[in-house]
């Protein structure tokens, strides 16, 4: 397998298949088992078989391998294991045979809390909205419910037009009319 560097252009041109499961690249055909949160991070698990000759030797990288979050950030794949191997950081070195499935995973260092990958990019073959199973969107802070009615020392306060800040900070019409 060659180094393939993965621009955006790669991203545009490539197969498009909207829920694909399986997709074919010019050595072998990767079949998605699925992508879930682990560790932080998402895994996604695969099922990989070489379609070539007999077999061949070939190397795998992290850096071959990318996704688009719902975020609109790329991740490159910062780990990977391929046919039994521990998960490695580094060029993982194996002979595949023709026709035999082998299980391949990938960690991106994605935030675990995102539902689903706008794109997974597998050597220049493009696959849209790939979902992650389990995860957990982080929640939208509450909104905060300002005062609408209050008092100091001699007069009453009635706050209007609120509106919370990022930080929280409420920003508010206030009319004060004299106690009687």
């Amino acid at each position: 397998m060659k180094k393939f560097t993965l621009f955006a252009a790669a991203a545009a041109v490539g197969l498009s298949v909207a829920g694909a499961q399986t997709w074919t690249t010019d050595d072998g055909t990767y079949t998605l088992k699925g992508c879930y949160p682990s560790a932080g991070a998402v895994r996604c698990d695969l099922g990989y078989i070489y379609t070539r000759s007999d077999s061949a030797a070939q190397s795998f990288k992290p850096g071959y391998y990318e996704v688009v979050g719902t975020d609109g950030k790329t991740y490159t794949a910062k780990q990977i294991a391929v046919g039994g191997n521990p998960m490695s950081t580094n060029v993982i070195n194996q002979t595949y045979y023709k026709g035999i499935s082998v299980p391949f995973s990938i960690i991106f260092d994605a935030p675990s809390s995102m539902t689903s990958f706008q794109v997974m990019a597998l050597e220049r073959v493009v696959v849209n909205n790939v979902p992650i199973r389990g995860a957990t969107p982080t929640p939208a802070p509450a909104p905060i419910k300002p005062p609408t009615t209050g008092s100091t020392a001699n007069y009453n306060a009635v706050l209007s037009n609120c509106k919370a800040d990022a930080k929280g900070v409420l920003t508010c019409t206030a009319v004060l009319t004299p106690r009687r």
